[in-house]
């Protein structure tokens, strides 16, 4: 059996992707009257190093940075 394929892939956004294809910054702070925003992440110490918490740690660093970047009135 021959099956033809363009080469063309598809790959649909996932998740709140399509609710934050730009701007999530802006709704998180819209969320929050509060001047102090805590981003907690969690990681299990037991275990061997793992890229996806890796990930997940260095993300909350860069979302802490992008915060206090768009809005010089928050602290964290």
């Amino acid at each position: 059996m021959k099956i033809n394929c363009d080469g063309i892939v598809h790959n649909p956004l996932g998740g709140a992707s399509y609710m934050f294809e730009k701007e999530i910054i802006p709704y998180i702070l819209k969320q929050y009257t509060k001047n102090i925003i805590k981003i907690s992440v969690g990681a299990q110490p037991n275990s061997s190093p793992h890229f996806g918490t890796l990930e997940t740690i260095a993300l909350s660093f860069v979302l802490a940075s992008n915060i206090m970047k768009y809005d010089k009135t928050r602290k964290l």
